[in-house]
């Protein structure tokens, strides 16, 4: 039988979910839990895939239904969060094995979203030394003169 740990277990690899604690019943599941930030910002990006994916089940008719959200509250003087989900339905461990198998059949890698791109037409994006181009609004040139000054050197 698959049992919550199992569920815990694709969590961590799908989208980097660690469980802290959980508290089940018989027709309900809550689940406590981080994710923690990586360098390259996936598991936040994959955590959305799973999540929209985990809802489109839920929409489609299964037994069971998910509920996720940040739950806020203070630790070490601090103001922190962690996701809760709430997996109800009626023998909640017998549908385990359903849940985990939508979030296996997830895509495996949401696509990065760029955060920095090339600025096609400069040799480089340096913006050290007042070349961001800003100028002000009333006195800025665009369009025809504004290659023609480029074209010049200026």
């Amino acid at each position: 039988m698959t049992t919550a740990k199992d569920l815990f277990a694709v969590l961590q690899r799908k989208a980097g979910f660690e469980a802290v604690s959980h508290t089940p019943s018989a027709t309900r599941l809550r689940v406590m839990g981080r994710l923690p930030i990586d360098r390259a910002g996936m598991n936040m990006a994959n955590w959305k895939v799973l999540m929209d994916r985990l809802f489109v089940a839920m929409e489609r008719g299964r037994p069971w239904t998910v509920d996720i959200s940040k739950m806020y509250f203070r630790k070490g003087g601090k103001l922190v969060y962690a996701w809760r989900l709430l997996f109800q339905g009626d023998n909640i461990e017998g549908h385990f094995k359903d849940i985990i198998n939508v979030i296996q059949t997830s895509p495996g890698a949401a696509r990065p979203e760029p955060e920095e791109v090339k600025l096609y037409g400069r040799q480089s994006n340096d913006t050290s030394g007042g070349k961001r181009g800003a100028q002000p609004v009333l006195s800025a040139v665009v369009g025809p003169m504004a290659a023609a000054r480029k074209n010049m050197g200026g």
